[in-house]
Parts: structure tokens; sequence; C-alpha cells
């Protein structure tokens, strides 16, 4: 798992990214799956009139579970200096009407590791994928929040793809650092984080289960 992991990361340094300074500014990889996996910020992205860091590891993990669980994944691949939302993309390729896991990573400080976001539609809709994952959480001893105010997802992915085309086929994941820092914490990430995420993807393949 971490050699294949390592292997991602080089798509994703700097040099890499700077390097590649033409084609598309996301990746799509079509691995026909209803379930989608999105990094939004894998790289550097211009976010709120200004630039904002990569969300570390999250390329990397996103590339390597659509690798290994045979699931589709849009990954943001190169840095360009103005607005270029994932939710254009999606439009774009014509996917609105899949399902998505919106991968993000936030600060190291927070009291917990994972914050799930169900955007702007009530977790009352979420009811069943939501127990699944605080059940997962248990047993990847993964400390769990929903809908934070600061991670719920309504200004990104989550709640542009709910306001603008009504879906609620997707949730914000949003992971502390050390369980997406592969390097110095590969054995969180290796018996937490992408076992959970394995099972969450299984669970979701088909789709969600939203009243």
């Amino acid at each position: 798992m971490l050699a294949d992991l390592e292997k991602f990361s080089r798509r994703f340094s700097l040099a890499e990214v700077e390097k590649n300074q033409t084609g598309e500014i996301f990746q799509f990889d079509d691995r026909g799956s209803q379930l989608i996996l999105s990094a939004p910020h894998s790289v550097r992205s211009f976010v709120c009139k200004k630039v904002k860091p990569a969300d570390a590891f999250t390329g990397e993990i996103v590339s390597y579970l659509g690798e290994n669980c045979n699931i589709s994944t849009i990954v943001r691949k190169r840095f360009v200096p103005y607005k270029c939302m994932i939710q254009d993309f999606i439009a774009q390729q014509n996917l609105q009407n899949k399902s998505f896991l919106d991968f993000h990573g936030m600060r190291n400080d927070r009291p917990f590791d994972l914050a799930v976001g169900t955007g702007m539609i009530t977790a009352l809709n979420y009811k069943q994928e939501l127990e699944f994952i605080r059940q997962l959480a248990e047993k990847y001893k993964i400390k769990i929040v929903f809908n934070h105010p600061d991670y719920r997802g309504g200004a990104g992915l989550c709640g542009r793809l709910q306001r603008e085309y009504g879906s609620d086929k997707i949730l914000q994941l949003e992971w502390r650092r050390d369980f997406r820092d592969f390097y110095s914490r590969p054995d969180i990430v290796c018996s937490q984080t992408v076992p959970f995420m394995r099972e969450l993807i299984e669970y979701l393949r088909f789709g969600f289960r939203c009243k």
C-alpha cells in the first residue's frame, strides 16, 4: 500500500505540478462507477481571490482508492491563477447525477479526526449513510463529527451540487492531516483511513440511500 501511495505522490509533488502547465486542470479517471471520489484541492488552487495551499495527500489517497477499488475519481492536477471550480468540470462531463464522496483536508489541531458534512441538506436525509459512517468510525477508532460549522460543505462541491442540480448524492469528508500523511503516520493511514474508506466505498458503490 505505501509503495503505491508514494508512487502517486510524485504526481502531486510541487515540482511535477509546476511542470504541468498545459492540458486539463482536473483529471477524470472514468472506471464506469456510479460513485466518484473527488479531491478538488489535491494541488494548490485559487479560491476566494487568493491561493489556497493543497490539501496534502488527498490526491494520492483518492487516486490509490480509485485504482484499488475500481472507482472513478476526479482530482485537480495543476494550478491556475484564477477561479476554476470542480462543479463546472463535473457539469461539462455531464456527471451531475453521479454520487460523490468529496475528499478534503483540515487543520491538525482539531480535536476530531474526520468531519462529515451534508452541505445544504439536513442530516436526516442521509440517515442511513451517516449511521453506517458512525459504525465505521467506531470500528476503526476514528473520532468523528457531523456537520461541524467549519466543515459542513455548503460552500464547496457538496453545497453547489445540491443547490445547482438538486443532487442529494454527495457527502464531504474532511480528514485531519495525520490521517492523510502516509509519510509521517503510515500506521494511521494504512490501518484506519484507507480501510475506513474502502468499506464506505463498497457501501456506496451503487449509490446513496437518501430519503
